[in-house]
């Protein structure tokens, strides 16, 4: 009885090893095949897309066009939506706007359309990236609510939406974020408004400005630094009367690649005996003596 049972389990070992082997064979051809295919699907967009560059007025760019909407139809709408975003990003602004036409002509970008107003995060927040990249300023009103999304994909990539399609008057949206914005996100939007909008539009920024969330106010003190606004330099000395320990440093730090006179450092010494955390008051003490020699030695 004893080998009968030892026969079995042998028998049964030898079942699931077959088993598991014939299912990572099965992964592996599956995930060779499906890279091929993909290999190919993209292949053939492109080509379809220099084709129409080429001769726009061809029979064949209907064809196209019609074969795009049939793969996209197949769950390959992410795919080849990607390879158009590639091929926007290094054509010039005439030749951009005939692709957008193509893209809306095939079918891709109605599909962003109808994933913005999707349910999955996933979905929405590749819509929305897709909408800022391709430029779709037409979404911007579907867009704009999901900077305070609760999904923390969707509303990053919102808030990247809304610097690029609106440039500086976007922020004055910002006061209204409820959630955190993280150190990562703040320079992702700087370097956003720095691409695409490189000429600071200060109406918009003073009224940002009023806000009261510690993280706009630490986002809106690192784009005064990056635009070299001295101007509101006022306004990051006011943040060191402020208990939040990070907004303080990242005052200072802002602090140190401005020039101060006298005054403004007499006013960062009265703030500096308000601060309670020992370390921060070390810094903050170590930041005056340091801007009092340069202001010294420039005299």
């Amino acid at each position: 009885m004893a080998l009968q049972d030892l026969i079995s389990l042998i028998s049964l070992l030898l079942i699931i090893l077959i088993v598991l082997w014939a299912f990572i064979a099965y992964s592996i051809v599956y995930r060779v095949l499906k890279t091929k295919q993909q290999s190919n699907l993209k292949i053939k967009t492109i080509d379809a897309i220099a084709l129409h560059f080429l001769n726009p007025n061809a029979v064949h760019i209907t064809e196209n066009k019609k074969w795009l909407k049939q793969k996209q139809a197949k769950n390959h709408y992410w795919l080849i939506a990607s390879v158009f975003l590639k091929v926007n990003n290094v054509l010039l602004t005439a030749e951009a706007n005939s692709l957008k036409t193509m893209a809306t002509d095939s079918g891709v970008i109605p599909l962003i359309s109808k994933d913005l107003k999707s349910v999955l995060w996933y979905k929405k927040a590749k819509a929305i990236m897709f909408c800022y990249e391709f430029g779709l300023n037409e979404y911007i009103n579907s867009i704009t609510p999901y900077r305070n999304h609760k999904n923390v994909l969707v509303r990053r990539e919102a808030q990247i939406a809304l610097v690029v399609l609106l440039g500086w008057k976007s922020l004055k949206l910002f006061p209204y974020i409820e959630y955190p914005i993280s150190l990562w996100q703040q320079i992702r939007i700087i370097e956003k408004l720095k691409q695409y909008h490189p000429i600071a539009q200060e109406k918009y920024l003073q009224k940002a400005l009023m806000t009261k969330n510690p993280y706009v106010k630490e986002l809106l003190i690192r784009i005064i630094r990056t635009f070299k606004l001295e101007v509101y330099k006022y306004y990051i000395i006011k943040q060191l009367y402020t208990k939040d320990v990070f907004l303080v440093e990242s005052a200072l730090v802002t602090l140190s690649s401005f020039q101060l006179n006298k005054y403004e450092i007499e006013e960062i010494a009265t703030s500096a005996s308000n601060i309670i955390a020992t370390k921060l008051r070390i810094k903050t003490l170590s930041f005056l003596n340091n801007q009092r020699i340069a202001l010294t030695q420039s005299l």
